[in-house]
């Protein structure tokens, strides 16, 4: 029965090619379903409800980066990964290599294309991180029941506002996304002597870096993912002449666009509440590094880099 469960939900695009004892499994499985024996079954089951569950979290994943739908993949890989209980494992090395989104990642080529199971099963990689003991102990503390219900309906009933402060843990844990809006906004009130032409640039860079960029929070540390971010305070002296400006002022000036084609971790690090509720962190990339305070506001959060001249980025909650 557990194998013709799992065998069952894992349908693979070419089923009949798949090793013999899946199929014989499989079809098992789904006749005693049929004739409604599966339930009975379980009383004589060696498996723990824990596996069912393992199942069906492993069916979800499989179906949903198994669509050949590039934009859909993307979209559940993020609610996949922002589950708020999956953070630090999301951003263990092992699971970063699994789901990154790559031509030359043989397991998420396997998923995309819908390989049969056993091949999955038996890749590296897929090995290399059941052997990782540190990975085990992060997945060890998720609540399969709801993480399931979160990758079905992208809402948690485990980490929600309410019951994290009956907790006394910070409702700031999960994944919020660059909002280039409100972040926009910041920058326009810090520099107020952009001219159309710049704040037209200026909007359109927030909105591209934007795309995948993500601040994930566990309950010990947070992780900035994205495409590409800024080395350098986008605010630099003027060099522009007009009536307006005078030697002292600042405008923003665009970094390259070095954007990668997916995202990838840029940094991360622990995070503390401070007394006044702000929180604090510490942030290394590339040669650069800042005291990182955050702010939280009911749907936001605004982060403002020390280093970079205190300017802030706003985050919203991820969409999922």
């Amino acid at each position: 029965m557990p194998l013709g469960y799992l065998t069952a939900k894992v349908q693979s695009a070419y089923p009949n090619n798949d090793p013999l004892v899946y199929q014989l499994s499989s079809r098992l499985y789904r006749d005693f379903s049929s004739l409604g024996l599966h339930r009975p079954a379980r009383l004589f089951d060696p498996a723990d409800k824990d596996y069912y569950l393992a199942a069906d979290i492993a069916a979800l994943s499989y179906h949903n980066f198994g669509t050949n739908n590039l934009d859909h993949v993307k979209y559940f890989r993020r609610r996949l990964l922002g589950y708020p209980g999956l953070v630090d494992a999301s951003y263990n090395p092992h699971i970063q290599g699994l789901t990154h989104i790559w031509t030359t990642n043989t397991f998420f080529m396997g998923l995309y294309n819908r390989t049969n199971l056993s091949q999955l099963l038996s890749n590296p990689q897929l090995y290399a991180a059941w052997k990782d003991e540190n990975l085990k102990a992060q997945l060890a503390h998720v609540n399969l029941v709801d993480f399931r219900a979160f990758l079905k309906k992208g809402k948690s009933g485990e980490y929600n506002a309410a019951l994290l402060q009956q907790q006394g843990r910070s409702p700031i844990l999960g994944c919020w996304e660059l909002d280039p809006e409100s972040t926009f906004a910041q920058f326009k009130s810090t520099y107020p002597k952009m001219n159309d032409r710049e704040m037209k640039i200026l909007n359109n860079y927030f909105v591209e870096l934007a795309d995948q960029m993500s601040l994930s929070f566990s309950d010990g540390f947070c992780y900035l993912e994205g495409r590409s971010f800024p080395v350098r305070a986008l605010g630099v002296k003027a060099s522009v002449e007009r009536p307006n400006i005078n030697a002292d002022d600042f405008l923003p000036s665009i970094p390259p666009r070095n954007f990668t084609d997916f995202s990838r971790l840029i940094t991360y690090g622990p995070w503390e509440k401070q007394s006044d509720g702000s929180y604090l962190t510490h942030f290394k990339w590339n040669k650069v590094e800042s005291n990182v305070t955050i702010q939280l506001f009911p749907s936001r959060i605004m982060v403002s880099f020390e280093s970079f001249r205190g300017e802030k980025y706003v985050f919203r909650r991820q969409k999922l």
